[in-house]
């Protein structure tokens, strides 16, 4: 960082600066904040540019619909969705088409020159003729003119000497004349309808005129009830429009052109005023302005006019009552562009649902002043207002670049510039002027600073120190660089009394602004640093007696005011940093406990008490690591960045999250290595090495909903109707043999689609997500089954995102692979079989006969091994019925003596519940105990109603969770019953219960693996150790749990597996912190 860039940060420098500077910067912000915000320059807006390359008719017109679809037209109709261009006709149809409008149920219509109205059909995907004439005064005329629409959805064709009107949802247009009751001619080709609905022109007979759309009301000059006096004016033909200021913009014309000039009538003050549009630049030429093409005003009530001759565009700043023009240029990128497209009726502005605004030109232009945030002041427009027609003095511009910037007391920013010395910009950061400038060595200025915002100092080459009053405008040097240093890198205000400044290559020093009196420390940094790593990049207090140093390659700094030495040093890369990159360029204080340190390994975040580290780069979605400076953004918990080569983004602290704005908002400037700056009002100003300054104005940058849909779906090569919706999917059914589909999509958005990623999900397909280079996918060849088909974009600049379900997709198999014929084919071949080995049965059935006798012999044998092995599985079943009685009583047992001794205690309430929940125990335990296996929810339940009269035997000290795999309760599989009781048991009587701590917890877990489940007993208690002590049963020893494990053997003896079952102590650092039992039980 070159010098600090909150210097003018109202809340920051009361704290550092006392008494005089809390009153300096209250005023300032008091001044500053009653300044009127000024719009976006227009020289500052950036272009998005279309051309035919990417498959646009280019010198075109064009109208937005209610789905976002932008309609480009000429001599052919072209739709875009921000990434599709898609054509309806062809040049060579001959067709001149004058504008489009949409009615309230969607219908679009559009003129013709030559044939008419046509009607776009949306099923069909094609324009349609719908009225080519209309009769007026008996005669049939060609319907043609100025088109518009009413709120109400009535459709208005103005001709020359008729109006038109098709109401909503009608079959065909009227001519209305007659209604209107005046005689109408030399009608201009435009139609403005107003908020309500009033269409205002105006006719070299009749004057202004004011017409009502609902009522057809009429008011002029020979009508004109209420006396309104501009009806009386008398300005002949001329397009009027209404905006909300109560103001009427005029565009008179005069044969064969408009005239040079636009009106403003005040319908408040009844008075006019004029305007012109002058050329950029001074030629001979018979006018000394242009003429106005075409105008409107947006949703924010801002007049914006497309002027003629390639001139440019020109939008009115009420607060000023002026207009800023933005002249035509060519070969220079993201600018406006000539070549226009002529004789369009329709307004050559567009503006859109997302405030995007579209023209045209020999290129087709989105521009965005309301959502783009940023922009760019370059070195080359600052050396043009400073030096003009000599700026060939200075050839090496890249050379010229920004040391650092600061906000004096006058509101004015202060850059000192490597090559051209002091320069100031006004508030608004226009008006460049050089407050210090020597065509020589000296000229290579260190960083300003300032201590009251009334006097800044700056040092140069020579090591010179000078100040600069901004009242007096005298510059005159302070020190001299023989006592001073080397130069100034950074700077900290401590007081009006000390600042503490950065050398480059020479540690730190103490400046008194009042005295000029310096003090210089010869630190010695930690590790030992060479000249070169002893560069200071910048400075923080931390507490009263100690500074935060950030060095080349040496990391974090611990400076003791005191002492004058390093106490300390740290580095995210730990505390060796003899051979490592611990470089940090920039500091932020990012709140009392946390600053942030910009690094060659990404954004830093230091905890400042307890000194742990961490980062975010890119792996958090960051452009590049390598950063320069951090400014806090108006965004909560955010802050922006600059880094070397990807521009700037904007860093969310809390939550990691990372948004690079994308060049269609004004991130241009990708390189980045010098000073930066917050304004009093809010704006964030980063300077590159060479390209000049960017900055981010302090605005709300709340971004609409993504509107991700399907644009077009095309299916075996025939177009396919689409409702446009992205609530409900498409469902399509297809054929094996053939099928091929090509689905495009888009966000409409046509400011956000250069920084959208897009990714599709086809669930019975590849089942994963996968981005796509280009909105589209087409597939071929799909198999029979069900698809489901989803889209999802991501705006990286934004970081929102959106998800649609696009299509459901069934494919049916060809006949051959149909159920039916592959069961007939069965049926045929089975029968065959059948018949070949019967035949073959019959031959061979004799000698079958002949070895009957020994077969009898040999079934006998495997009868005995049968029996046998019966006998055992009986066995088996007779010992696990003995160890099921065995096992009961013990259970039995215990849950009587807690029923004992709550009726002992007279605890009526307690002792009716437990006699409750014991009875569906006792219930399903009998149940059990008749079978081998029963349903694991069966099971589940005995072992909850256990553990639920355990708890309330023991006055609920201990917690129970339980963990189940879905698979298990789904399946519902079969386990042996009551297997795990006894180790609940040995849990709580032996580890639980005799335990002092305060949270108990037993956890029951059952996992299902491939041939078995896996059941887990774990609790929080003494261990195992620590129950022997207590002469308690040790768990190994349970006469329990010796039955259980002689079930457990039996059972998976039974399923050809071993006894498997483990116990462990748990511990944490030699302590006992509870005991583990793992039972696998193998499933038959």
């Amino acid at each position: 960082m070159m010098g600090k860039k909150i210097k003018c940060c109202f809340s920051i420098n009361i704290k550092r600066c006392g008494a005089i500077l809390f009153i300096y910067y209250s005023l300032l912000f008091l001044f500053l904040s009653v300044v009127q915000s000024q719009p976006l320059p227009l020289k500052y807006l950036h272009f998005q540019h279309y051309t035919e390359k990417d498959g646009a008719n280019v010198n075109t017109i064009y109208y937005r619909d209610k789905k976002g679809f932008m309609w480009l037209f000429w001599n052919n109709i072209q739709r875009f969705d921000g990434h599709h261009f898609k054509s309806y006709f062809k040049k060579e149809d001959g067709n001149i088409f004058g504008a489009m409008v949409e009615d309230n149920s969607n219908n679009l219509f559009v003129y013709t020159w030559n044939q008419g109205i046509k009607k776009y059909n949306q099923e069909q995907d094609k324009f349609l003729d719908f009225q080519d004439s209309i009769i007026v005064n008996g005669k049939k005329r060609l319907l043609f003119g100025g088109i518009s629409v009413t709120s109400k959805g009535d459709i208005w064709v103005a001709g020359s000497d008729y109006i038109a009107r098709l109401k909503n949802g009608g079959k065909a247009f009227e001519d209305i004349t007659p209604l209107l009751e005046l005689p109408f001619a030399n009608i201009p080709d435009g139609i403005y309808f107003d908020d309500n609905d009033n269409w205002w022109f105006s006719t070299t007979e009749l004057g202004v005129v004011r017409i009502h759309a609902a009522t057809l009301k009429v008011t002029c000059s020979t009508h004109n009830p209420q006396k309104e006096p501009i009806f009386d004016e008398c300005i002949g033909k001329a397009h009027i429009i209404k905006d909300k200021a109560q103001n009427l913009w005029v565009k008179q014309f005069v044969h064969p052109h408009p005239q040079r000039w636009l009106k403003r009538y005040d319908l408040v003050s009844n008075k006019w005023h004029t305007y012109s549009f002058p050329y950029k630049s001074k030629v001979k030429l018979e006018f000394d302005a242009t003429w106005v093409h075409n105008y409107f005003v947006d949703n924010h009530g801002v007049l914006w006019v497309r002027l003629g001759e390639n001139v440019g565009i020109a939008r009115y700043i009420d607060a000023e009552d002026r207009f800023d023009i933005l002249y035509t240029e060519k070969h220079k990128p993201h600018s406006l562009e000539g070549g226009y497209a002529y004789g369009a009726p329709s307004p050559p502005l567009v503006f859109d649902q997302f405030e995007n605004f579209v023209t045209s030109s020999a290129d087709l232009l989105i521009y965005n002043p309301y959502r783009q945030y940023m922009y760019q002041i370059s070195n080359q427009e600052v050396m043009n207002g400073l030096f003009g027609n000599q700026i060939d003095l200075f050839e090496t511009l890249e050379s010229n670049h920004v040391r650092n910037l600061i906000q004096a007391a006058d509101g004015n920013i202060y850059i000192s510039y490597i090559g051209l010395g002091i320069v100031r910009l006004d508030r608004n950061l226009q008006n460049p002027k050089h407050i210090w400038f020597e065509n020589n060595a000296a000229t290579y200025t260190s960083s300003l600073f300032t201590a009251d915002g009334q006097t800044l100092f700056f040092g140069d080459l020579n090591h010179h120190v000078y100040s600069f009053d901004i009242d007096n405008h005298k510059v005159k040097k302070v020190v001299d660089g023989k006592a001073f240093g080397r130069y100034i890198r950074s700077y900290f205000v401590e007081n009006d009394t000390t600042i503490w400044l950065g050398h480059i290559q020479d540690g730190i020093s103490r400046f008194n602004p009042k005295t000029y009196a310096i003090k210089k420390y010869d630190v010695q940094f930690v590790p030992t640093a060479s000249k070169t790593e002893s560069t200071v990049y910048d400075i923080l207090p931390h507490g009263k007696d100690h500074l935060w140093l950030i060095t080349y390659m040496k990391g974090l700094q611990l400076f003791d005011k005191r002492s004058g030495k390093i106490v300390k040093q740290w580095s995210h890369l730990g505390t060796n940093i003899s051979n490592v990159d611990a470089s940090y360029r920039d500091l932020h204080q990012h709140s009392k406990d946390t600053i942030l340190l910009a690094s060659n390994h990404g954004l830093i975040i230091l905890n400042t008490q307890s000194m742990k580290w961490s980062k975010i780069d890119v792996s958090d979605g960051m452009g590049d690591n390598i950063c320069y400076d951090i400014l806090p953004s108006q965004q909560k918990m955010t802050v922006a960045i600059s880094t070397q080569s990807a521009g700037l983004c904007f860093v969310n602290i809390k939550t990691k999250k990372v948004t690079s704005p994308s060049t269609d908002q004004g991130n241009t400037i990708k390189y980045y290595r010098t000073g930066s700056l917050k304004t009093l009002n809010g704006e964030l100003i980063f300077a590159s090495a060479h390209q000049g300054l960017t900055v981010v104005q302090p605005m709300e940058h709340k971004e609409q909903p993504m509107d991700l849909k399907l644009t077009e779906l095309i299916v075996n090569e025939k177009n396919y109707p689409l409702t446009y919706t992205s609530e409900k999917p498409l469902n399509i059914n297809l054929e094996e043999a053939s099928n091929k589909i090509e689905v495009k999509f888009s966000i409409m958005d046509l400011w956000h689609v250069g920084a959208t990623e897009y990714y599709i999900y086809l669930n019975g397909g590849n089942d994963r997500w996968e981005k796509v280079s280009t909105p589209s996918i087409t597939y071929q060849f799909l198999k029979s089954g069900n698809y489901e088909l989803k889209i999802k974009a991501i705006n990286i600049s934004t970081g929102q995102s959106a998800i649609i379900q696009a299509l459901n997709m069934k494919v049916y198999p060809p006949w051959y692979k149909t159920w039916w014929f592959v069961g007939l084919s069965f049926f045929v071949i089975s029968t065959g079989i059948y018949a070949f080995f019967s035949f073959r049965y019959q031959q061979k059935k004799k000698l079958n006969e002949s070895r009957m006798h020994i077969a009898n012999l040999h079934a006998e044998n495997i009868q005995k091994q049968l029996d046998i092995e019966q006998f055992q599985t009986q066995l088996n079943e007779v010992k696990l019925e003995v160890l099921r009685s065995q096992m009961n009583p013990h259970f039995l047992f215990n849950s009587l003596n807690s029923i004992d001794n709550f009726i002992s205690k007279n605890d009526k309430r307690s002792a009716s519940e437990y006699l409750h929940t014991f009875s569906k125990l006792i219930r399903n335990t009998l149940d059990s105990s008749r079978n081998e296996l029963v349903p694991f929810s069966k099971d589940f339940d005995t072992l909850k109603w256990y553990v639920a009269l355990e708890q309330m035997r023991f006055r609920h000290i201990f917690a129970f969770e339980t963990i189940i795999d879905e698979q298990i309760l789904m399946n519902d599989t079969q386990v042996p019953p009551m297997l795990v009781q006894p180790f609940i048991e040995n849990a709580i009587l032996h580890g639980l219960i005799p335990s002092t701590h305060p949270d108990l917890k037993l956890t029951f877990e059952a996992n299902k693996t491939d041939d078995a489940i896996i059941y887990r007993i774990t609790d929080n208690g003494i261990g195992r150790k620590a129950s022997q002590s207590f002469k308690a049963l040790n768990i190994r020893k349970s006469e329990g749990i010796n039955i259980t494990t002689q079930r457990l053997k039996i059972h998976n003896g039974a399923c050809y597996q071993p006894s498997d079952m483990s116990i462990y102590d748990l511990e944490d650092d030699g302590l006992a912190t509870g005991t583990r039992v793992e039972i696998k039980i193998y499933i038959k």
